[in-house]
């Protein structure tokens, strides 16, 4: 019944001042004298246990999510204010995902903790911009280490939150873009998402968990539901919803993804890095070329190699050739993307060369390999059994 119905979406809102503040008011709302009478007949005794049935379970859900939300609530401490100062000027510096401001970042949210350990949300801010800063920070530091920290502060979090969202997230993508394990992964993400379903950034990166367990119609469903979710000011999900669709050889609709972020930002990195892919695959060298002089990448070592797969694959070899002997020349303790590094031995034809860096790739937990099936530059090795051995080794289905 339309009362019943109410009575539920009441209960379950999010903010507990939203929903009924007793089992009493709930019991009126479900049986009150508005609700139609019923014939009293055997269609009464049905329809009476019916709402019995549902005051049940909706007043027990109520009393849980209410005590949930008040004994939180009452075991947290109100946070320092400096500590709350030191949150928002480090998730401010955050935003840049560049290595200068990954570092100043993480130093404040150090800060604040040490100003306040038992503020949820500065371990929550640090592990979110380790993570971030794993895959975006600087080019010489192992993103094993901003990994570790992650998890080890987004689990803080959690003890300190268990209703942080951002907290299961980021312990997802440890689990995904460095343990490799996809099934642990994909929990996390479940979790958040159930916390609150109206984040984007958990169903984003559940996209890149089906690429790895070679789901690419889920993977794309989640990165779309990600981008009608995500705020118009965050052009980076429709320019991954660009690289599943590129993935799923949605070619142009992947560009014209690209085209819609890059007429607002036109010097959005990710973006153009992402349209150089779009060129390259296919062998456009002229676009790319275009995209490559106007907009230059931004300096990781994943988008460097991508500027060497260019040169190997549109006439420049030599240059290719010469950054990979570069690579190679530099000493031990150097962090070297080995992923990267393949993706150029495969562009220069090296088979020998590409197995031995994707091996090194899967030994080292390199943050790309949920991806190691669906990119361009192995397609000519994926039906092969060495490839097939070392997707297995890294868990890609």
């Amino acid at each position: 019944p339309v009362q019943v119905e109410d009575a539920v979406l009441t209960a379950l809102q999010k903010d507990p001042a939203n929903r009924f503040a007793t089992a009493g008011a709930l019991q009126s709302a479900l049986v009150g004298d508005t609700a139609p009478r019923v014939r009293r007949s055997i269609s009464m005794r049905y329809a009476t246990w019916g709402i019995g049935v549902s005051c049940v379970l909706v007043i027990g859900a109520l009393t849980m999510r209410t005590w949930q939300s008040g004994h939180h609530a009452a075991s947290r401490p109100t946070p320092d204010s400096a500590a709350k100062r030191l949150v928002l000027e480090a998730e401010d510096q955050a935003k840049s995902r560049d290595p200068a401001h990954c570092k100043m970042a993480i130093a404040k949210f150090v800060q604040a903790t040490e100003t306040d350990s038992t503020y949820a949300a500065a371990w929550g801010g640090l592990a979110k911009t380790h993570a971030l800063c794993a895959l975006f920070g600087p080019v010489d530091r192992d993103p094993a280490v901003e990994f570790a920290d992650a998890k080890t502060a987004s689990e803080k979090t959690i003890g300190l939150d268990p209703a942080s969202w951002e907290a299961y997230t980021t312990r997802g993508m440890f689990h995904l873009f460095h343990a490799q394990d996809f099934a642990d992964a994909q929990r996390d993400f479940t979790a958040a998402i159930g916390i609150d379903s109206t984040q984007y950034e958990p169903w984003l990166y559940r996209a890149w968990y089906y690429l790895a367990m070679n789901d690419i119609d889920s993977a794309e469903k989640s990165v779309r539901h990600a981008k009608e979710l995500a705020p118009t000011a965050v052009p980076v999900v429709r320019v991954r919803l660009a690289t599943v669709l590129r993935f799923n050889n949605k070619l142009p609709e992947a560009e014209n993804e690209v085209a819609q972020v890059l007429q607002t930002e036109s010097g959005n990195i990710v973006a153009h890095g992402e349209q150089v892919q779009i060129d390259v695959a296919p062998g456009r060298c002229d676009s790319a070329a275009s995209v490559l002089g106007s907009a230059p990448l931004a300096a990781t070592q994943y988008n460097r190699a991508l500027v060497a797969y260019y040169w190997a694959t549109c006439g420049q070899a030599p240059l290719a050739q010469h950054f990979v002997d570069s690579i190679a020349k530099q000493g031990p303790g150097n962090y070297v993307d080995h992923f990267a590094l393949a993706m150029v031995y495969a562009a220069l034809r090296d088979s020998n060369k590409v197995f031995e860096a994707l091996n090194r790739a899967v030994a080292e937990h390199n943050w790309a390999l949920f991806f190691l099936r669906w990119h361009y530059a192995f397609a000519n090795y994926r039906d092969t059994p060495e490839f097939l051995a070392l997707m297995k080794r890294a868990n890609v289905k």
